[in-house]
């Protein structure tokens, strides 16, 4: 255990953090139940819009002019979507002469 680091959570400070979080939690919920009501939409929406900021990092917004503008799929997407097609049309391609 000498070289091994420990988590926050599991230090004695986290398992305090969290047993205060805990006691104040139970005492908001308790003492001021109707507050806490009132305020469960306005917080719904306030995590839907840091989720949308916060979740839009990987989708290269911003960056004008080089080829991934041009090309908005991935090669391996282009990829499976031409195998698509193919099958597609194999597909029913053979069921058309099963019909006649």
């Amino acid at each position: 255990m000498k070289g091994q680091v420990r988590s926050f959570w599991g230090a004695p400070t986290g398992i305090a953090t969290i047993g205060l979080i805990g006691i104040v939690g139970y005492f908001v919920i308790t003492e001021h139940r109707q507050h806490v009501f009132d305020a469960v939409p306005f917080l719904l929406l306030g995590v839907c819009v840091l989720m949308h900021v916060f979740m839009h990092g990987g989708h290269r917004h911003g960056v004008h002019g080089k080829k991934e503008d041009s090309e908005p799929f991935s090669d391996d997407y282009q990829r499976g979507l031409r195998d698509g097609i193919e099958q597609a049309r194999s597909t029913n391609t053979g069921e058309n002469h099963d019909a006649n």
